[in-house]
């Protein structure tokens, strides 16, 4: 179970990894479905790593 502080740290850098104004130049400039995968990729990336660098050091 995560702490409250570390927990708040991981939806911090989610938010940092889907920035939306990045988000909607993607979706302006290259398309709708680079956008919606950019988001899909990224932030369960950044919340699995972040897991794993608080369970582990």
């Amino acid at each position: 179970m995560l702490h409250r502080k570390e927990h708040s740290k991981q939806k911090e850098c989610a938010h940092c990894a889907k920035k939306p104004k990045e988000t909607r130049l993607i979706w302006s400039n290259i398309g709708k479905r680079a956008a919606i995968w950019l988001v899909i990729i990224t932030v369960p990336q950044v919340l699995f790593l972040g897991f794993l660098f608080n369970s582990f050091l």
